[in-house]
């Protein structure tokens, strides 16, 4: 995001200020000594078209593997920042660090890549200041010794170069610029939707047709098959936390993916929104209609309703009392010194981690997307308020045509969904639970809650702990 916006600023505005500033320095000494506005002109074709072109030559060939470095090593770094007590405590710390410096390597290797590159283009920048400089003094003292140029604007004849290169200086990084942003913008529209249907109403959630939908009201509106899910190790080779991993979603269904923490079911959502690619197995490519709800999806210092309509731009007051009494925030709203207008502070400050909690989920019942990828809506809230939660997501996706897929360790209210996915170790010998193994977790069983809870022991046992 931050990339796209820069276009203006570090791309747009600089070419401008230089197009101005070159043509205006031409036409000066184009009066005081044709002869050396030619000159000045030759010279700037070289530092502001020259130069800028083998720049973006060389950004070509590394912003697509700059962006996604960039992206790994802010991600890796924010992860580090914001859950280092958990990877502490699961023994990952050292791990990720590992991984944060091997991203680091990769970018560093991308810009080294360029380097010569760029390496040349400032040269030749420098080489046609320091030309235009000597054609003025040469072009210029023998007009000032003739008598048909003045001293004063021999002095203008030769500083003017100076001036005008100071601009064209930055033309470079601009093109640069221009190429990082064109790539920034390329991976936020993969998550955008690319062909809207006509004939959807106001009232009617956006849809856009994926390779994974069919055209009747029964069609699957995401599919994974046969999927392994997880992230690149320190060699950034793929690392499978989940594999064989299967499922349809229809419209009107709920899939719960249960498990303990550390499974890999927060990736394996991911890996189905798009967010990050498969390690293996078939994911349609299309991720437009898909919203993952992250469990620490940010909320913006502004209204309870603004960051509501992070969701949908034209979201009404009576739309966002709906979504936020449906989540159970109707009394807590109530509550609120200003109502839907009150600040919630820098990222939910001034509000619960339940609370915030419930505020995403409603921005997610809002968004027009046709699938809805929950993370842990259990988290930070008592166990009656979250079953009646994952109820209200159950109830949701069945009236409005929706599907929804959530992962959680909480088994108690799962009975409102079609099927539970239980990931685990299947080996044998492994400990009820443990996460620490290298091996990926895989579909231990399956089946609805009631099926589970006869069949599968450990299953049962959990369920009744939570009661």
């Amino acid at each position: 995001m931050d990339d796209v916006g820069d276009v203006v600023v570090r791309s747009i505005v600089p070419a401008g200020v230089a197009v101005v500033t070159s043509l205006a320095s031409v036409i000066l000494l184009g009066v005081l000594l044709p002869v050396a506005g030619v000159a000045l002109a030759f010279c700037l074709v070289l530092a502001g078209i020259v130069t800028p072109w083998l720049a973006a030559r060389a950004a070509a060939r590394t912003e697509v593997r700059g962006a996604a470095a960039r992206g790994e090593v802010t991600a890796l770094s924010l992860e580090i920042l914001e859950e280092a007590a958990p990877l502490r405590v699961s023994g990952r710390f050292g791990a990720r660090l590992a991984d944060l410096d091997a991203a680091d390597a990769r970018l560093s290797a991308v810009a080294d890549d360029g380097a010569r590159t760029s390496g040349l283009a400032a040269a030749l920048g420098a080489l046609a200041q320091g030309l235009a400089v000597l054609a003025s003094l040469a072009l210029g003292i023998p007009a000032a010794l003739s008598g048909s140029l003045s001293v004063e604007a021999l002095s203008v004849v030769v500083l003017t170069p100076l001036a005008v290169f100071e601009a064209t200086a930055g033309l470079p990084a601009a093109a640069v610029q221009l190429h990082r942003s064109r790539e920034a913008a390329r991976r936020l529209l993969d998550l955008l939707p690319q062909e809207v249907s006509s004939d959807v109403s106001d009232t009617q959630v956006t849809r856009v047709t994926s390779a994974s939908d069919t055209s009747g009201e029964g069609g699957a509106l995401l599919v994974l098959d046969d999927v392994a899910a997880g992230w690149p190790d320190s060699a950034g080779m793929p690392r499978a936390a989940v594999e064989g991993v299967s499922l349809t979603l229809r419209p009107g269904s709920v899939v719960a993916l249960a498990g303990p923490s550390g499974v890999g079911k927060t990736t394996l959502l991911m890996t189905a929104a798009g967010l990050i690619p498969p390690a293996a197995g078939d994911v349609p490519t299309s991720r437009s209609d898909v919203l993952f709800v992250a469990e620490d999806g940010h909320v913006f210092d502004t209204t309870v309703l603004e960051n509501l309509r992070v969701a949908r731009g034209d979201i009404t007051a009576d739309e966002a009392r709906a979504a936020l009494g449906a989540v159970g925030l109707g009394a807590w709203l109530d509550a609120l010194p200003e109502g839907l207008d009150t600040v919630v502070g820098t990222d939910a400050a001034a509000v619960s981690g339940g609370e915030r909690r419930r505020l995403l989920i409603a921005r997610a019942l809002l968004a027009p997307a046709r699938v809805l990828l929950v993370d842990e809506p259990a988290e930070h809230l008592d166990g009656e308020t979250a079953d009646a939660l994952v109820r209200t997501l159950a109830g949701h996706a069945r009236e409005t045509g929706r599907a929804v897929l959530l992962a959680t360790h909480r088994l108690a209210p799962l009975a409102a969904a079609d099927e539970v996915l239980l990931l685990g170790d299947s080996r044998p010998d492994a400990l009820a639970g443990s996460t620490t193994s290298a091996v990926p977790a895989t579909v231990t069983a399956r089946g609805s809650h009631a099926h589970l809870l006869a069949t599968d022991s450990a299953y049962a046992w959990s369920a009744a702990q939570e009661a």
